[in-house]
């Protein structure tokens, strides 16, 4: 998936699983006390463009996105299937966002993806509260409904000490299931960047 489809996803996901925009939405995810999600993609919050590359080598596509932020992907092989890794790296506050996609064949495929990366964020952070919603005409297969653009599905979880939010879904017109890390930061410069549009 291109960056510049990444990135639409993701401001769309603003709006659509948006957490309140309040002072603590500005509160460093990094080293907030108590924090359970405290990175993404094997990175810590905060981790610099630089480190990313030393340690993953240069990534197989990167794009310059507002603010200076590095828009990087990395093909992987997560939870044996090939996924792409995505991270979003500001130039002051590092790391910010990160996550994966995984490119399906067919619902059935979805559906599979979508309840392996939902059981091991769920066993991962058994004492995050998630909420679920929908979009669109779901019916009772959200998989089909997104490749067949008429619906779509998220699952969010989100950590109450940093504010960072895990959010798992499948939205209309996908290739496939995404799963995103995300900080108050990066919701926050996802916002600013779509004032910016308007």
């Amino acid at each position: 998936m291109p960056i510049r489809s990444f990135a639409a996803v993701l401001a769309v996901l603003v709006v659509f699983a948006a957490a309140p925009a309040d002072a603590h939405a500005q509160a460093s995810a990094a080293q907030a006390p108590g924090a359970q999600v405290t990175g993404a993609v094997g990175f810590d919050w905060g981790t610099t463009r630089a480190a990313i590359v030393a340690q993953r080598g240069a990534a197989s596509m990167e794009q310059p996105d507002a603010e200076g932020v590095a828009a990087m992907v990395y093909d992987d092989r997560v939870l044996g299937r090939e996924m792409v890794a995505m991270f979003f790296v500001h130039p002051q506050m590092g790391l910010m966002r990160g996550g994966y996609m995984a490119p399906v064949e067919n619902a059935a495929d979805c559906g599979i993806v979508l309840r392996l990366l939902d059981n091991v964020v769920s066993r991962r952070y058994p004492r995050l509260e998630a909420q679920e919603r929908t979009v669109g005409d779901v019916g009772s297969d959200a998989c089909a409904a997104a490749l067949a653009s008429r619906g779509g599905y998220m699952k969010v979880w989100t950590d109450p000490a940093n504010h960072a939010r895990i959010m798992l879904m499948i939205l209309p017109g996908a290739d496939g299931p995404m799963l995103t890390y995300s900080t108050a930061e990066a919701d926050a410069w996802e916002r600013r960047k779509n004032d910016a549009r308007f």
